[in-house]
């Protein structure tokens, strides 16, 4: 099934990431602003579907979580998404 690899820990898990971009984001935009260069790379090695659910909670995943804030932050991105699980991917 495509959902076992979410559990109770997973939602603030995704809180705790949205906050840890949320000081990462501007420290790396300070710095490109600094001195130029390519955009921000954003990997997500298990992107997984984006939106999550969880006994009836919906929340984002990690790879809306940064968009969102590199959207917020106003921090040109490029961004890679890999999912290890083909139903995952196709959702």
């Amino acid at each position: 099934m495509a959902e076992q690899w979410i559990s109770p820990e997973t939602e603030p898990k995704e809180a705790d990431f949205r906050g840890i971009l949320r000081m990462h984001i501007p420290i790396c935009k300070s710095i490109l602003g600094r001195y130029g260069g390519p955009p921000y790379l954003y990997v997500d090695l298990y992107a997984g579907p984006g939106n999550l659910e969880y006994e009836d909670r919906e929340f984002a995943g990690s790879p809306l979580i940064a968009q969102e804030e590199l959207v917020r932050a106003g921090l040109a991105y490029q961004s890679v998404h890999f999912e290890r699980d083909p139903e995952v991917a196709r959702a």
